[in-house]
């Protein structure tokens, strides 16, 4: 669809403070949020909220926690969100000064209307000295008639592992696959003072969670495939055939790397960057890798590149770089703020939230605007079918263009 300069925005409203999530479109047009407080917002295509729902409730230890990822919306309408609690405690079973860490997701499904269809606690943890499951990822959701809901749940303790967890329309366990026991540190952890204190804590460079892509390229089966980055050394891919997960492949590297959230593409490509700068690609088939000598640029990628008429575009450091199909550099952009999201594309402009503005660049990055009175840079933006463009803010305020 095409799209106008993010210049004047067309209304906007105060919706609440936000973590690293981004605004997410139903398909009857609604926005839909997650607030740090808890809350799910609904937004209707005029900038009216329809309403708000506390996903978790003060005392309450079944909806416990904070949103720090972005809804998921299914062809049916449900909304599905994420709550994380963290919180430091005192261990008054067994050594009362000692002090432990606690931290534990939930998975909430709601519908257009608002009302709470079930929650789904993750697992806890069997061994005493690691955190509960949890994750700072978006929930995935696939399926017309038959939805399932994918999500990645990290173990973190002395012993570390990675699983997948399949939940159904009833809000119950129907898979739960481990990916990976070797799961590197826990740099999320980072973001976390800026999460449960966004007033007074500027937002921190830490690297994000991997969020699974799931590529139904051939829709006659019913059977997609579930690609994850484990954020350690390994690209690892599924096949979805109710009730079971099958391993297709898995792509280990030599060396330790966090990786960003996999990109599928129509073509069959998986395209994902690096924290070492490298833009990687395999193939969706059998994980081989393709399309080398690989681009390497001067600082980490924190997102997945995005494709449009063979020019990928990603953000490294404070710039934006246009590769070609051969992986070599068009173009690049300095920006003068700091970006945490990804940019996106209509079909004739790429929006770039930052810290200092929105910029809107046109497909060959000649032609620049940058809206200074939105301080971003830790969403990305979302375009509607119709054009629209709407992207949050760090005082808490959806914009729409």
């Amino acid at each position: 669809m095409h799209t106008s300069v993010a210049s004047k925005p067309k209304w906007l409203v105060h919706v609440g403070k936000i973590g690293y999530v981004s605004p997410v479109i139903g398909p009857d047009g609604v926005i839909y949020v997650g607030l740090l407080n808890g809350e799910l917002v609904a937004v209707d295509s005029d900038g009216n909220v329809k309403w708000r729902h506390a996903v978790t409730t003060a005392g309450n230890p079944d909806y416990p926690g904070i949103i720090t990822s972005s809804p998921a919306v299914g062809k049916d309408g449900n909304i599905y969100i994420i709550t994380t609690v963290d919180v430091t405690i005192k261990d008054r079973r067994n050594e009362p000064s000692k002090m432990l860490q606690v931290r534990r997701s939930s998975l909430h499904s709601f519908t257009p209307a608002g009302n709470r269809r079930w929650s789904y606690r993750f697992p806890a943890n069997t061994s005493v000295l690691g955190l509960d499951a949890y994750t700072a990822s978006s929930p995935k959701v696939w399926g017309d008639q038959n939805i399932f809901i994918f999500v990645p749940a990290i173990y973190a303790g002395t012993t570390s592992r990675i699983e997948i967890l399949v939940i159904d329309q009833s809000g119950n366990l129907v898979n739960k696959t481990e990916v990976t026991n070797c799961a590197a540190g826990d740099e999320i952890s980072l973001s976390w003072d800026f999460m449960k204190n966004p007033e007074n804590v500027e937002p921190k460079l830490a690297w994000p969670e991997s969020t699974l892509a799931i590529a139904d390229l051939d829709p006659k089966i019913h059977q997609p495939i579930i690609v994850m980055a484990d954020n350690y050394k390994t690209l690892i891919a599924y096949r979805w055939n109710f009730p079971v997960l099958t391993q297709l492949w898995s792509n280990c590297s030599d060396k330790t790397c966090r990786l960003t959230s996999p990109a599928v593409f129509p073509n069959g490509n998986i395209l994902l960057g690096g924290k070492d700068g490298v833009i990687r690609c395999y193939d969706l088939k059998n994980g081989t890798e393709k399309c080398q000598p690989w681009y390497q640029a001067d600082h980490g990628v924190l997102n997945a590149p995005i494709l449009f008429n063979d020019r990928m575009y990603f953000v490294a450091g404070n710039e934006l770089i246009m590769l070609n199909a051969d992986f070599k550099v068009e173009k690049r952009y300095v920006l003068s703020g700091q970006c945490f999201g990804s940019p996106v594309l209509s079909a004739n402009h790429i929006y770039v939230s930052t810290t200092d503005g929105l910029y809107t660049f046109s497909l060959d990055l000649k032609d620049i605007h940058k809206n200074p009175d939105i301080v971003g840079g830790i969403s990305t933006p979302a375009i509607s079918q119709d054009g629209a463009v709407y992207v949050v803010d760090q005082k808490g305020i959806l914009f729409a263009f």
